[in-house]
């Protein structure tokens, strides 16, 4: 398992595990806020537009120039604020000064903060015509492929929020990566699509897309919620939606089934 913590804007290494970052992220920020009546402002208005997502990691790292270490246990990997947006790519060597880690030319790929309004986070209907994500609860998140460009890094970005804050779905994804990569945990596109389908096979989440006059939706019906059912009931209504349950291409033991609603109870 790799090393996973924060970095904070005096290049200071805190090693904390995956689990408890949302906690610590949280602890700072009620730090940050009880500095100054300033400070306080400042955090309110940038959390004002999180409903679904908590604004915690998402302050430090952009307001307090905190770096994320290894996210979604990638290998040499960093996650920080580079003017407007959030890039996540890896590195040479984490052992040196932080400004250095900046600055080292590499692929790297956007992240954006996981507030309602820049995730366009809405209620899905049958009239949705663009790309993106159906949670369980029945909302729809928005692919903006301006920035994000596949389905496949959104998904990153928001299996990144479950994990920071629950130590069983964190050690479930761990187990469920190494069966699916093995130890290679880079940059490669079998690793992006493990991700996105470990929320779509064990987490209840809908890949969603639309080609012409068509949806086209990958789900698992064995975690289907009351709400996912009633869309996915109307979407198969119209006969030009393509659906695609994975129950027909993988199979599930009774421990995995159980095991992933509780997860999914306590997302």
């Amino acid at each position: 398992m790799n090393k996973t913590g924060l970095i904070n804007a005096e290049d200071h290494y805190i090693e904390i595990p995956y689990y408890e970052i949302n906690n610590f992220a949280k602890r700072k920020c009620h730090e940050y806020m009880a500095e100054s009546e300033k400070n306080r402002e400042n955090f309110l208005s940038f959390s004002k537009n999180y409903k679904t997502f908590e604004p915690y990691l998402d302050f430090l790292i952009c307001a307090l120039q905190y770096v994320l270490v290894n996210p979604l246990n990638y290998q040499n990997t960093i996650t920080y604020f580079d003017r407007y947006i959030i890039k996540t790519k890896q590195v040479e060597n984490l052992n040196r000064p932080l400004n250095s880690l900046r600055e080292e030319e590499n692929r790297f790929i956007y992240f954006m903060p996981c507030s309602d309004n820049i995730l366009e986070i809405q209620p899905f209907t049958k009239d949705v015509k663009v790309d993106g994500l159906i949670m369980p609860n029945g909302k729809f998140i928005v692919l903006d492929r301006d920035i994000l460009s596949v389905h496949e890094i959104l998904a990153e970005q928001i299996l990144n929020q479950l994990l920071i804050k629950n130590k069983n779905l964190y050690l479930d994804y761990l187990e469920f990566i190494e069966k699916e990569c093995g130890s290679s945990t880079s940059f490669p596109m079998t690793y992006n699509m493990t991700v996105i389908n470990y929320l779509s096979s064990k987490l209840g989440y809908i890949r969603y897309a639309i080609s012409g006059k068509s949806s086209i939706y990958t789900y698992n019906s064995l975690f289907l919620t009351e709400e996912t059912e009633n869309i996915i009931e109307t979407l198969q209504k119209n006969i030009e939606n393509i659906g695609s349950d994975m129950l027909e291409f993988h199979s599930f033991s009774e421990q995995d089934i159980e095991k992933s609603k509780q997860l999914i109870l306590e997302m």
